[in-house]
């Protein structure tokens, strides 16, 4: 169970690499640009000139950047994976309660909705950092996972799940307000 939580983290993680690097693709003249920019004007006179030429400093601009994105301790890439996966089942949860209460097996009044999506997220949160970020036991399975050939199978399981939570959380607002 646990490495199917994982797996399901990992896909949301390669998503955010995969926008990254695009976003990388579609801007790089323009980041090329302000690169050199930041080296002629040098604001706050942190480049040695005379050691360090402009391909120089762009590559380890680069470097730094890849750094940030890929990084699974504090990278860009992880930091929007990890909320997405710990709200994903969220909805889920929230869909159950609003069948309960809709076919009346649980009494819960309208003015309780707000209340309700807190506590599901919460609980929701609570099952992802158990199931999958706690103790970093994700950084194990990232490694195993990057060396399979079958991410394709889960990168579309993990769309399904994803689609999936997005139609509960509508119908559990439908459901709600009947």
């Amino acid at each position: 169970m646990k490495q199917r939580f994982t797996r399901l983290l990992y896909s949301f993680y390669c998503f955010e690499v995969w926008s990254n690097n695009l976003a990388d693709k579609l801007f790089s003249s323009l980041m090329n640009k302000a690169y050199e920019l930041t080296y002629k004007w040098d604001p706050f006179s942190l480049i040695n000139k005379e050691k360090t030429t402009l391909e120089e400093y762009i590559a380890w601009r680069k470097r730094i950047s890849k750094n940030v994105v890929y990084n699974l301790d504090y990278g860009v890439s992880m930091m929007y994976a990890k909320p997405i996966f710990g709200i994903l089942f969220g909805a889920y949860i929230m869909l159950f309660v609003s069948l309960v209460r809709h076919l009346g097996l649980v009494v819960i009044p309208d003015a309780y909705f707000e209340i309700c999506v807190i506590i599901c997220l919460g609980l929701s949160s609570l099952i992802a950092y158990l199931s999958a970020l706690k103790d970093n036991v994700y950084k194990v399975y990232f490694k195993k996972f990057k060396k399979e050939k079958n991410n394709k199978k889960w990168h579309f399981i993990t769309l399904c799940v994803f689609l999936g939570s997005l139609y509960a959380a509508y119908l559990s607002i439908v459901l709600w307000v009947k």
